[in-house]
């Protein structure tokens, strides 16, 4: 692997003489500072593991991995102190440094690495440090748990608690609806940080949208529907704004919490953002610092998400450093958290907590609803006990979209038979079998027993959704005509369905092998004639309060030298595409703008007026 290697390779696993992938056989330690990427497909050794292998040092070993994965130096340094067993460093690593591990399984990892360089050794259930571990100790830095949750004494009105402009101006302003879905964020609990400022770097200082789809997808290896998810996540979250028809950037705030580093800052625009956010930090918090149990249900303080949602703000919080996780669904509110929850005045059940004290686009009841649907779709797909609750919820979403869905279950037929209809007369039925899995990838598929339902039902298609599929069984569903669905892509699908409606034919293409890709490309379609209709209505507007143009042109533009001005800040449309505009926004149902017989428009109403106007129409 010296100088690189494929990352579609085969290779042999000594242990049990599997051959997989090379992707596969690394892809717990590509983060350990023993490898690098070179481009999107291949792997090589880093400098520091090619040294340690023609030297064989242990010391250079253990010190990478401290350097790049936590509580490796610092579960050294609690052996040190004699009388120390696994339980307590469990127990260490858990309430001292945040790891939020429940196992020893973290715990034993760590031990056997030292315990392999020497320096530590096991005597019955004690461990001992050796004179080699004492050596190597005094040449590690560690770190402070007091800098992780606590805060100097020393620093009483620390920076760290102080909002940049750009955030205060989040915290000072109108309190905007907080959505009540965080989405996906394309990292595991403890790089959430790193995965959301590699985001904000990537689109900064502005990016296209196809072109960040494509780093996405290469650099955190996902698909393009999650691609997706994750642009509507950092713009949801307030990280990032659309700056063009198709193009995206960095808020001030995400620009500002980079520049700073720190995490309470970051935490400060979520909770701008999102709902019940750091409102879970002042439910869970103890004035003995005592653990609590985190809630499942938040309904009695105006939050109607599911146990999902609530977990992902857990993870988020915990990565921000507001709160520690002990075991299994206990907590304690940091010192940080605390603190920046009591600084910002943070109440539970508060107005800035529920979704129903502002008025949305849509009602904040349907808006809940969906959430809710999607959120139970997602969490009934981890409940490997229960396969039942999965097939009610996706038949549930279909049926919220308008989509004729029916739970069928029981083993002799399909799950849910979902009946689309075409047109007048023409109908078309999908088969579509419902899989859970614990761990999030479906463990097999009987694809034989799925053309049977196929036949049974007289369907046209049939899929499959899941909450994830291995490689091999995304290959034989190809080879089979089984589109595969990850429950995360039908939520995301659905909600764009609820705020973006298609006609059910190419909605329901997302079941359809050949055609996945047919609705995505009609709503990002949709979002660019959106974000055009307000990039000329703008335009127009800002000539209408220049007294200057006025004097010259009255506040009057033609659609070419729209087209001219529009290029001039990158929005490429056409002279066409924005005659069409036109005349929508100068129709009587909208009346935004005013036009003359020589083919000349003015804006009679702000931009703000018609965004109003447009939301109210929503409602007919």
């Amino acid at each position: 692997m010296g100088d690189g290697i494929p990352l579609t390779d085969s290779i042999k696993l000594t242990y049990n003489e599997q051959a997989v992938s090379i992707r596969e056989a690394v892809a717990q330690f590509r983060s350990c500072g023993l490898l690098q990427p070179l481009g999107r497909d291949m792997i090589s050794l880093t400098p520091i593991a090619k040294r340690w292998l023609d030297a064989r040092d242990p010391i250079t070993l253990i010190a990478t991995l401290h350097a790049y994965v936590r509580f490796v130096g610092e579960a050294l340094a609690a052996v040190e102190s004699g009388n120390t067993g696994h339980d307590e460093l469990l127990r260490i690593a858990s309430v001292d440094y945040g790891t939020g591990w429940t196992s020893l399984d973290q715990i034993r990892r760590r031990t056997s690495w030292l315990r392999a360089g020497g320096f530590v050794e096991l005597w019955n259930t004690r461990l001992v440090m050796t004179e080699a571990g004492r050596s190597l100790l005094q040449d590690l830095c560690l770190a402070d748990p007091m800098m992780i949750f606590g805060l100097p004494e020393s620093k009483p009105e620390p920076e760290f608690f102080s909002a940049t402009p750009a955030i205060q101006e989040l915290l000072d302003g109108e309190v905007p609806p907080r959505r009540m879905a965080i989405g996906f964020i394309p990292a595991g609990g403890d790089n959430l940080l790193a995965a959301l400022s590699r985001l904000v770097e990537i689109f900064t200082p502005r990016i296209q949208r196809s072109a960040f789809l494509e780093v996405c997808r290469s650099e955190f290896e996902v698909s393009d529907t999650s691609s997706r998810m994750v642009l509507d996540t950092v713009r949801g979250i307030g990280l990032v704004e659309q700056t063009g028809v198709d193009e995206f950037a960095p808020t001030r705030a995400a620009m500002e919490w980079k520049e700073s580093g720190y995490a309470t800052h970051l935490a400060m625009i979520v909770h701008a953002h999102v709902a019940c956010f750091l409102e879970l930090v002042v439910m869970l918090h103890d004035e003995a610092g005592r653990p609590r149990r985190a809630p499942t249900d938040l309904t009695n303080v105006g939050f109607r998400g599911t146990r999902g949602e609530i977990q992902t703000r857990l993870r988020l919080l915990s990565a921000c450093g507001m709160l520690a996780k002990v075991s299994q669904g206990r907590y304690v509110t940091t010192a940080l958290g605390a603190q920046l929850a009591s600084r910002l005045d943070v109440k539970v059940g508060s107005p800035v907590a529920n979704l129903q004290t502002h008025e949305t686009e849509l009602t904040p009841m349907q808006d809940t609803a969906i959430d809710t649907l999607c959120t139970e779709l997602i969490d009934a797909g981890r409940e490997s006990g229960d396969s039942k609750r999965l097939e009610l919820a996706i038949e549930k979403v279909l049926v919220a979209v308008g989509i004729d869905a029916e739970h069928i279950g029981g083993g002799d037929g399909t799950d849910v038979l979902a009946t689309i209809w075409l047109e007048p007369g023409s109908t078309l039925r999908i088969c579509i079998d419902a899989k859970t899995s614990r761990n999030g990838i479906v463990a097999e598929m009987n694809f034989s027993r799925l053309k049977e339902h196929q036949r049974l039902h007289s369907a046209a298609h049939v899929a499959v959704v899941g909450p994830g599929f291995g490689p091999a069984d995304s290959r034989y569903a190809k080879e089979n005509g089984v589109v595969l669905v990850t429950t995360a892509q039908l939520a995301e699908y659905v909600r764009r369905q609820w705020n973006q409606p298609l006609p059910h034919a190419t909605f329901s293409a997302i079941f359809i092998a050949g055609c996945e890709e047919e609705a995505e490309s009609r709503w990002h379609a949709m979002d660019q004639e959106r974000s055009l209709i307000y990039h000329v209505h703008e335009t127009l507007w800002s000539y209408a309060m220049d007294p200057k143009r006025v004097s010259r042109t009255r506040g009057f533009l033609t659609a070419s030298q729209l087209d001219l001005l529009l290029v001039e800040r990158d929005v490429t449309a056409g002279e066409a595409k924005i005659i069409n505009v036109l005349a929508f926004l100068s129709s009587p149902l909208v009346n935004a703008v005013r036009s003359e017989d020589d083919g000349r428009f003015v804006a009679v109403i702000s931009p703000t007026m018609l965004r109003r106007h447009l939301s109210t129409l929503g409602r007919i």
